[in-house]
């Protein structure tokens, strides 16, 4: 997905409600955002959208330890983050089991790294899989974000192995926080997209 794709959906997230047709790579999809239930819930929160099941709901956090914080959906579906990069999924079958970015964060950009999926099978067999990554900073970029547009530092990570590749966008305040990204997390999950929304 383009990062024009991207930018157009934070407003659709945090905007009205719609029916909007995204036009992903190879394929256009009408995806239904209830936005009102959204937009009028209180307290931090993390819009997911899972893009290749056309989802989308409002995480609240449920747990911190030792740096990876875990956000929860009223359905039980899960998602751990780690300076903004996922690491585990759960109740999304198959799931993330762990992501192992050999404990680069997005700070340490430019940086090249080798990063190890875990993912866990119907089963409880796990697979692995590695990527060779590199991580560059793309600069200030304006972005659409809650009622207004804000700079942010893009930043990207771009991961191959001899069969696949993939490329997520992190975009982050002057402050060093996540304001948004798109993320992809396997053959069985697709793309992911993590809007933050602050406590209101």
């Amino acid at each position: 997905m383009s990062v024009r794709s991207f930018l157009f959906l934070l407003p659709l997230l945090f905007g009205a409600c719609t029916v909007t047709d995204l036009d992903w790579p190879g394929q256009t999809q009408t995806v239904t955002v209830d936005t009102s239930q959204i937009a009028a819930a209180k307290g931090q929160g993390l819009i997911v959208q899972l893009v290749d099941r056309g989802t989308a709901n409002r995480f609240r956090p449920v747990g911190r330890i030792n740096g990876v914080v875990t956000w929860a959906a009223p359905d039980g579906v899960s998602v751990s983050l780690r300076d903004g990069m996922v690491v585990n999924t759960a109740g999304l079958a198959p799931d993330l089991f762990a992501a192992d970015t050999s404990g680069v964060r997005l700070a340490d950009a430019p940086a090249s790294y080798t990063r190890v999926m875990r993912y866990l099978d119907g089963e409880d067999r796990i697979a692995l899989r590695s990527y060779h990554c590199d991580l560059t900073d793309r600069g200030p970029r304006q972005i659409p974000f809650g009622s207004g547009m804000v700079m942010a530092r893009q930043m990207v990570e771009d991961c191959g192995s001899s069969s696949h590749a993939f490329e997520n966008l992190y975009f982050l305040d002057s402050d060093g926080r996540i304001l948004g990204s798109r993320q992809w997390l396997g053959d069985g999950i697709g793309t992911i997209i993590l809007i933050q929304q602050d406590a209101g």
